[in-house]
């Protein structure tokens, strides 16, 4: 990656060649976050890149949003086919003004106002294993909170869930990276949390291969993951299990929630993005395409909300790459279901 800086008629213009990965996604993020510092308008030159990955787009996310938030103006020029494409597909381009070029973009942003200087800073990253992972978070969504039983889902659709939860965290932790075709593991030191080093170790024994298969891979060990997921809770005390038997033969094991906390936390977060027009960061973009393919918006949103806020949450679900290939997979599924149903 190359990555050139001026400014420009009032404007800053970062220009930025070669490929962004996850091997370069992290400086990039540097640079666009400290261009966005002095408060004058950024225009990003994308005229020179050929490639950009799951990790480029979240680096164009944060700045977007931070750039939001600050009042700075951001726009991109000049993307080449390829690039326009991925943003595309991942529903990006609604973020920015783009331009066919930077003489375009500077005649739109010239004489734009600024923002106040040091507006924009790069938050410090959360340490790694500081907070529940996304797996855990959508396996607490889906305890009922009356019964403690799990809310009725397929086992081979939560299979998948599991799989890109787990695909998901791992690319938000840089392990990771992904575009329209490939997911490949960029790092594979463990992150010190077990219920993701396992799948990381799968992964790179794999070697890079279409995402769908990946997601297939990790999706056969589902029903383990889930419940290490659960016994992680319990660990924490969110959740604490209870075991009985039905007719003194099933096991039937519930999960009463202990601590609510976490939980109303989730469920916040999630309520003021979908009810809101914030930009959304990297991880809650994940955390709603996973749970909307359990179908869990139901202990998030009541019936008005969630119509009001379908739009919303199929705009946020594109933007992340995995979380599309589950929700194929998780439609092809549920039509194989539908199908077996019918009357021969």
């Amino acid at each position: 990656m190359d990555i050139a800086e001026r400014t420009e008629q009032g404007v800053s213009v970062v220009g930025v060649g070669g490929r962004v990965d996850g091997s370069t996604a992290a400086e990039l993020e540097r640079r666009l976050l400290a261009g966005l510092q002095s408060g004058a308008p950024l225009l990003v030159d994308l005229s020179g890149l050929g490639y950009i990955s799951s990790a480029g787009l979240r680096s164009f996310l944060k700045a977007a949003k931070q750039a939001k938030a600050a009042g700075v103006p951001l726009a991109l020029a000049g993307l080449q086919a390829q690039v326009r494409e991925v943003f595309e597909v991942a529903g990006f381009l609604p973020l920015f003004a783009v331009h066919a070029d930077v003489a375009a973009g500077l005649a739109a942003l010239a004489g734009a106002p600024h923002a106040p200087a040091g507006a924009v800073s790069a938050a410090a990253p959360a340490p790694e294993g500081s907070h529940p992972t996304l797996l855990e978070e959508v396996v607490l969504l889906g305890i009922d909170e009356e019964s403690g039983v799990p809310r009725p889902t397929a086992r081979s659709v939560l299979d998948l869930v599991v799989a890109g939860a787990a695909l998901m965290e791992l690319a938000l932790l840089g392990r990771v990276d992904s575009d329209l075709e490939t997911t490949s593991v960029t790092d594979a030191t463990p992150t010190g949390e077990p219920l993701l080093d396992g799948v990381l170790a799968a992964l790179a024994a794999s070697g890079p291969g279409p995402t769908a298969d990946r997601v297939s891979e990790i999706a056969a060990y589902g029903a383990e993951l889930r419940e290490k997921a659960l016994d992680r809770l319990v660990a924490r005390g969110i959740l604490r299990c209870q075991e009985g038997r039905i007719l003194w033969i099933f096991r039937d094991r519930r999960y009463p929630v202990v601590d609510g906390r976490e939980r109303r936390e989730v469920r916040a977060r999630l309520r003021d993005l979908l009810l809101g027009t914030d930009i959304p960061d990297a991880r809650d973009v994940v955390l709603v395409c996973l749970v909307d393919a359990c179908g869990l918006f139901g202990a998030v949103l009541n019936d008005e909300e969630f119509t009001k806020a379908k739009p919303r949450i199929a705009q946020i679900r594109r933007m992340d790459l995995i979380g599309q290939e589950v929700e194929r997979s998780i439609v092809q599924i549920e039509a194989a279901i539908a199908r077996s149903m019918l009357p021969v």
